[in-house]
């Protein structure tokens, strides 16, 4: 029982680390990322109220992108959903304006690796 305890702990150690990487990346906003992070079928709830789809995502960002992450994250989780699925949760803050939100991730594994398939950010003070 432990082993498998200790296992498990590991394997959702190194899934945290993952996608927290994954959403650092998707963070800096360069084309290549979206394209080969987003999956073909993502879907997001923007903070601003809109709905963006892959293609839309792919249309407001350039190759070049961000070099420094913008965001400061913080209380970063992650819940298995399934062997396949995963729901990320955290809080951002912008390092240029401080402005806050709640963010909120579901995670596919899909042809030997992780794509986002739906992401939501919520404002929050």
């Amino acid at each position: 029982m432990i082993n498998i305890t200790v296992a498990r702990v590991k394997l959702l150690r190194e899934l945290e680390a993952t996608l927290l990487t994954l959403e650092k990346q998707l963070m800096h906003a360069r084309l290549k990322d979206y394209k080969t992070i987003l999956s073909e079928e993502f879907c997001e709830f923007g903070t601003s109220g809109k709905v963006y789809d892959k293609n839309a995502q792919l249309s407001l960002i350039d190759d070049e992108g961000k070099v420094e992450n913008p965001y400061i994250i913080t209380s970063f989780h992650v819940k298995s959903l399934s062997q396949h699925s995963a729901h990320v949760t955290y809080h951002t803050e912008s390092k240029s304006n401080g402005s806050k939100s709640l963010r909120s991730s579901i995670w596919r594994y899909e042809h030997t690796r992780w794509y986002l398939y739906f992401h939501q950010g919520t404002r929050s003070i």
